[in-house]
């Protein structure tokens, strides 16, 4: 009887022992892309043009387009603000002002994302992390 009375309240202090080591704290951030700039650029005879996109921590993003012209001068600087949810290597951009595409890009080698309208359904460009 004394046995398995010891038997019983090992038992219950090893049941006790691993749900405590259960219970960790497996609140990481999953935000990957907080505080990251991604971006791309063409260039074309009569300037270029750059497209980059700001992640933030608060899980809003600002996309910044400009055109420069041959000379290196800004001819058209516009930017729109998006709030942003990412799931595994999907990140879902909802523009924050009317008029604005809905975006989607999905993250490919952890530095590389093709970014898409999501209104026409065309790729706007394969952005880099910088």
């Amino acid at each position: 009887m004394r046995t398995m009375k010891y038997l019983s309240m090992m038992l219950v202090v090893l049941a006790m022992s691993l749900c405590m080591v259960s219970c960790g704290d497996d609140d990481e951030n999953s935000n990957i892309l907080a505080g990251t700039r991604w971006a791309y650029s063409d260039v074309y005879e009569d300037g270029t043009v750059e497209v980059s996109l700001t992640f933030n921590a608060d899980n809003t993003a600002i996309w910044n387009y400009v055109v420069r012209n041959a000379g290196g001068t800004i001819i058209t600087n516009e930017s729109a603000g998006y709030s942003y949810q990412v799931s595994e290597n999907l990140v879902v951009m909802t523009a924050q002002q009317a008029g604005k595409a809905n975006l989607e890009g999905v993250i490919s080698s952890g530095v590389k994302m093709e970014v898409t309208n999501m209104s026409t359904q065309k790729s706007i460009g394969t952005f880099y992390k910088k």
